[in-house]
């Protein structure tokens, strides 16, 4: 149960996961994009505090010692995670911290 009642649980879409099988279905909450814009020597990610609570979530897991070294997610404007005209982004982790 939610112990703050200021932060409702929205409806999710699903977020494809590759790799093995890792705790999937993913979700990503409908109505709260991201936008990921590119510059010469920047990356700007922006969006609403659930969105990047959602994106905190996902990095978080991939945090995770249990994490398999092949499991990463894909961010899509077409799947509705990012706004449209946004660059999709991958979320991948190395096995630097074995």
């Amino acid at each position: 149960m939610n112990d703050r009642p200021d932060v409702a649980k929205p409806p999710t879409t699903r977020i494809p996961v590759s790799g093995r099988d890792y705790r999937t279905p993913r979700s990503w909450p409908i109505d709260h994009q991201l936008t990921v814009r590119a510059y010469d020597n920047e990356v700007v990610i922006e969006g609403d505090k659930i969105a990047l609570r959602s994106l905190a979530e996902l990095l978080l897991m991939l945090s995770e010692s249990d994490t398999p070294l092949s499991a990463h997610f894909h961010l899509e404007a077409s799947a509705g995670q990012l706004t449209t005209g946004s660059m999709n982004l991958v979320l991948d982790h190395n096995e630097w911290d074995k």
